[in-house]
């Protein structure tokens, strides 16, 4: 499976991308091995959720289950996503109005830079934080609006022939001089929460920029309805662009009922997972009193190290508590957009089913694997070594996973610069670049390898044994899994070599 064309109907699964050609069976058949029966497989109850009482049901049954996660924004959010269900033709601009209703409402959903700014600088309490992020967002999304103008209206001008290298070059800039006056007056915190704020957005413009090329362009306000879309996101944008969105739009009742239902699912699966994670960390860290990485890290940094059984116990635990919680986030998400009317693949899907090293990184964490496919492999794969297919595809995904996946996190974690400066900054990044090259290889190498299906082999060595390879690599690769920047990576290195009972820098050390 390569990079560029991993089937994106894995990460939804078969039930959600057949839905539409299969045929319906004739009543729900719930298997007792199944916690949550196939709801939007039943043609009677799809029926009842295109009635009014369904829908009204419905939307209860959502705002309840999103209250857990979601808190006093549950039914706020339910309602609005149901509103824009509902909405028929006006559904888009619906989408527009309750994402700007939501950023308005809280602005700072990313680190606010304009706080720690105003902290360092000594601020905090002459002035008025939240006026200025509003102020900073009303002024990026008119900046924005211009930008995607600019680009439709004079493509044949240099900075808008190639406009992401152009947002790239934008954003170093700004950055670079946000660094060289570090907060100590307004000015300086002006310009930081300006910063902040490009940072935050600055891949939903990416996203927009490329939805220009479609054939079918929207209206410019239309585009701010995917900034930051209200039912959720990071800054890695869930959904992607509006070229997206319109695809996987229902076109009439039934497939809305369809995919509200199947958004309901995913909410419960969502919940019970959570209830697993509860379960997990009890067992785990209270009952069983297995450290947390950081404390084995920590233990280990202080020369007190856990025995390397206990840290490989540490480390496993963490990796499966970082699946479950990308898995509750992800799927929390896309049923709220699911019960807006969008049929969004889901996030993460059975990652541990993964055969391929390439496989698990699709099914991980899907829209950022999209994201750095669609920002960096697809431009470097149609522009360099064309007459080399193998070099252009491994070179191709090491600009994604390997330089794309570092310039999103050292984006995301640019407060980094206000705490330690941007020579620190760059340098205490040391262990992410680290483990972001060797993902891209291993991603690159399990690329180059055909896989072949083993027939006549039995269940362990077709599927477990490859699955448990791929789990055993980035579990391993956890260990450099740090975006801080108190550690260096010697440091984890020794982490590694402990959990073979190797100890390089301590009594007895060969290095």
């Amino acid at each position: 499976m390569s990079f560029e064309t991993a089937p994106r109907q894995a990460a939804a699964g078969p039930s959600e991308t057949a839905a539409a050609t299969a045929p319906q069976p004739r009543r729900l058949r719930w298997s007792p091995w199944r916690l949550i029966p196939p709801l939007d497989a039943d043609p009677r109850i799809v029926a009842f959720v295109t009635s009014w009482r369904g829908r009204a049901l419905l939307v209860i049954a959502f705002g309840l289950l999103l209250i857990p996660s979601q808190g006093r924004l549950a039914l706020p959010l339910a309602v609005a996503a149901a509103a824009c269900a509902y909405a028929g033709a006006y559904r888009r601009g619906l989408v527009v109005l309750a994402t700007l209703v939501f950023l308005y409402h809280d602005p700072s959903w990313y680190p606010s830079l304009t706080a720690i700014a105003a902290a360092k600088a000594g601020l905090t309490q002459a002035i008025d934080l939240r006026a200025i992020e509003r102020g900073m967002l009303v002024l990026f999304l008119l900046a924005a609006l211009g930008t995607l103008y600019a680009v439709r209206r004079f493509r044949t001008l240099p900075p808008c022939r190639r406009p992401i290298l152009s947002l790239h070059l934008a954003f170093a800039a700004c950055l670079l001089l946000a660094a060289a006056m570090q907060p100590r007056n307004l000015g300086a915190v002006l310009w930081w929460s300006w910063v902040g704020t490009f940072a935050a957005y600055f891949w939903f413009l990416c996203y927009a920029v490329l939805d220009q090329t479609a054939k079918r362009l929207n209206p410019l306000p239309l585009q701010l309805g995917a900034f930051h879309p209200f039912w959720g996101s990071s800054t890695t944008p869930i959904g992607k662009g509006w070229a997206y969105l319109r695809r996987v739009e229902a076109r009439d009742a039934r497939e809305l009922a369809v995919t509200q239902l199947k958004g309901l699912k995913l909410l419960l699966w969502s919940l019970l997972l959570w209830l697993l994670l509860l379960g997990f960390r009890g067992a785990a860290f209270r009952l069983l009193r297995i450290p947390d990485f950081d404390a084995a890290f920590t233990a280990q940094l202080g020369g007190v190290p856990y025995p390397w059984y206990l840290c490989w116990a540490s480390l496993v635990c963490g990796f499966l508590q970082d699946l479950l919680t990308i898995s509750i986030w992800g799927h929390t998400i896309v049923a709220c957009a699911r019960l807006a009317g969008f049929r969004l693949l889901r996030n993460t899907y059975r990652p541990l089913e993964s055969r391929t090293v390439a496989e698990f990184w699709n099914r991980y964490y899907f829209y950022f694997k999209e994201l750095l496919v669609e920002v960096f492999f697809y431009p470097t794969f149609m522009r360099c070594f064309r007459r080399h297919p193998r070099l252009r595809l491994a070179f191709a995904t090491f600009m994604a996973a390997g330089v794309g996946n570092m310039i999103w996190h050292y984006m995301r974690d640019i407060r980094a610069i206000i705490d330690v400066g941007l020579a620190q900054s760059v340098i205490g990044f040391q262990t992410f670049a680290f483990y972001a090259l060797v993902l891209a290889t291993g991603i690159a190498v399990s690329q180059a390898i055909p896989r072949k299906d083993k027939a006549g082999t039995g269940w362990l060595r077709r599927q477990f044994l490859p699955c448990l390879r791929v789990a055993a690599f980035y579990c391993l690769l956890h260990v450099f899994d740090d975006e801080g920047r108190a550690h260096t990576l010697p440091q984890h290195l020794a982490f590694l070599l402990h959990l073979f009972g190797l100890n390089p820098f301590g009594a007895g050390a060969w290095i």
